[in-house]
């Protein structure tokens, strides 16, 4: 039998069941009964959605609706209605199938309905085009099997192609397939969880930065673990046959990655200890800045001029670091000036207390002070002390207003700032002496 021949043969065997098909399934009064009832059951739901809208505005949480909308990208009305039409799809398509024995049109419209709801809600997730034609691709292709009944015959033959035996465990490219497509799932909702979970900690008012951070690192950790061996569990993998090898692993992962265990380590010390957490003002060597995040491996760092700037966490824990916003945010400036022997000293300490009070960023409790630091060479100096409430917002502005102020009035009173002088005393070989 040639190509020809074998090909006629198939499209005519594809005519007469799709014939057949319609015929059952299509030209049939439960069929337009079903479709009828369908469109009750829409219009229904979308009642039920547009009251949902009404009362989540007015009853439920705002913060609750808004994170849940930056989660996932789609209002709570909506949602709803995807995940409720596939669902209420198949269970009344159970119950006309229990009372009648046929389902004919929600025979169709279960796998349409899914398969819809799936591409829906990949599609507000993934801003990726590409993603979303390959995730529409899959669902309606796998739509069309289920209903044309080759979705049994599909499966048979990509089990069939060249299966790799591995233990006991057989590999085929529907195994893959099927693999990919449940891990994908799995993490996928689990990152949903994970990212709901993280907005709602980092809004609550409950708990402090370095307290946000570690419970939404333990909840990855956590949730993460579980959602692994739920997918190995799901994909027909012994969980017990890994667990053999787990120890082995971690033992040469021990060797091989010692710093970033180490910086882990680390990273859930300083929040244990909360020694460093977001939002604190810290300087080592010559970095000074705000912490902006707490990472497993690194601290991230803004400084003044704006670079950001990751810091392993092992450095923070074993060298020597500032931070200013421990304990409180309050932070002393000090501000030396020198002045000439001949000026009015307690003039000169009320003129620069009074520019202290003067300025709205100084506290008044602690109220700022003025020392007598020392008599010079050439000057007496003096040191301005004032309080600011957050360095973190703008520690070196501050002391810049301040000193310009100082500079302004000094010029205004006449009050000299020296700069060191020196006599040379030149002495010639007949004793005559210059200066």
């Amino acid at each position: 039998m040639n190509l020809y021949n074998q090909i006629m043969i198939f499209l005519s065997a594809t005519y007469t069941q799709s014939m057949l098909w319609i015929k059952t399934y299509i030209l049939d009064f439960h069929f337009l009964l079903q479709t009828f009832f369908f469109i009750g059951i829409f219009y229904a739901l979308k009642k039920i959605r547009k009251t949902i809208k009404n009362l989540g505005s007015k009853h439920i949480n705002q913060r609750f609706l808004l994170t849940l909308h930056q989660t996932i990208k789609i209002p709570f009305d909506e949602l709803f209605f995807i995940l409720m039409l596939p669902l209420t799809v198949h269970i009344i398509g159970e119950i006309i199938h229990f009372f009648d024995g046929k389902i004919n049109f929600f025979s169709i419209l279960t796998p349409l309905s899914i398969a819809w709801s799936i591409i829906r809600l990949f599609q507000s997730i993934f801003d990726d085009s590409k993603i979303g034609r390959v995730i529409s691709w899959m669902a309606w292709g796998v739509a069309a099997l289920n209903i044309s009944g080759y979705e049994k015959k599909a499966t048979k033959f990509l089990e069939s192609i060249r299966p790799l035996q591995v233990g006991s465990y057989k590999i085929t490219i529907f195994s893959v397939v099927e693999s990919i497509i449940i891990c994908t799932f799995v993490f996928w909702v689990t990152t949903l969880i994970v990212e709901f979970v993280k907005k709602r900690l980092q809004i609550s008012m409950k708990i402090n930065a370095s307290e946000k951070v570690l419970a939404i690192k333990f909840l990855r950790f956590f949730l993460y673990s579980i959602a692994a061996l739920y997918a190995l569990n799901l994909i027909g993998i012994d969980i017990t046959t890994i667990t053999v090898f787990s120890g082995a692993i971690a033992f040469g992962l021990g060797f091989g990655l010692q710093k970033i265990s180490s910086n882990f380590i680390s990273g859930i010390i300083l929040l244990l200890d909360k020694s460093i957490k977001p939002g604190d003002i810290i300087a080592f060597d010559d970095t000074f800045g705000r912490v902006t995040h707490l990472e497993a491996r690194y601290v991230s760092i803004e400084a003044l001029d704006g670079k950001k700037i990751l810091i392993p966490n092992e450095f923070l824990v074993t060298n020597r670091v500032e931070n200013w916003s421990f304990g409180h945010n309050r932070i002393c400036v000090g501000i030396p000036v020198g002045v000439s022997y001949k000026e009015d000293i307690e003039k000169i300490k009320s003129l620069m207390l009074n520019i202290a009070h003067n300025n709205a960023e100084v506290l008044s409790t602690p109220k700022p002070l003025v020392f007598l630091r020392a008599f010079g060479d050439s000057s007496i100096n003096l040191e301005l002390r004032a309080w600011i409430e957050d360095p973190s917002k703008g520690y070196s502005r501050i002391k810049s207003d301040l000193m310009f102020s100082i500079w302004r009035a000094f010029k205004e009173e006449n009050i000299i700032i020296p700069y060191p002088q020196r006599d040379v005393h030149i002495k010639t070989s007949d004793g005559k002496t210059f200066t």
